[in-house]
């Protein structure tokens, strides 16, 4: 049986290779808009960047959901089974 040591990972090296200027979404709550969802980055160092959002769109707000299940219950009742 041959056995291969593997080098074991540095934490150190690990830390200097890390690019702390990467972005992420910011934790936290989303509200849908009419527009969308705007969400916020952040860098690594927790500063928020405000120009390099980005929006997700063609999401549903509560108040399309509301329209829709009120059209669908004034429809049931005109149409019972």
């Amino acid at each position: 049986m041959c056995l291969i040591s593997k080098p074991k990972a540095n934490v150190s090296d690990l830390a200097a290779k890390l690019d702390t200027t990467a972005n992420h979404v910011k934790a936290g709550d989303y509200t849908v808009g009419n527009n969308g969802v705007s969400l916020i980055q952040k860098d690594m160092s927790g500063t928020q960047n405000n120009s390099k959002g980005f929006k997700i769109k063609g999401l549903a707000t509560k108040g399309d959901i509301t329209n829709i299940n009120t059209t669908l219950a004034g429809k049931s009742r005109q149409n019972p089974m």
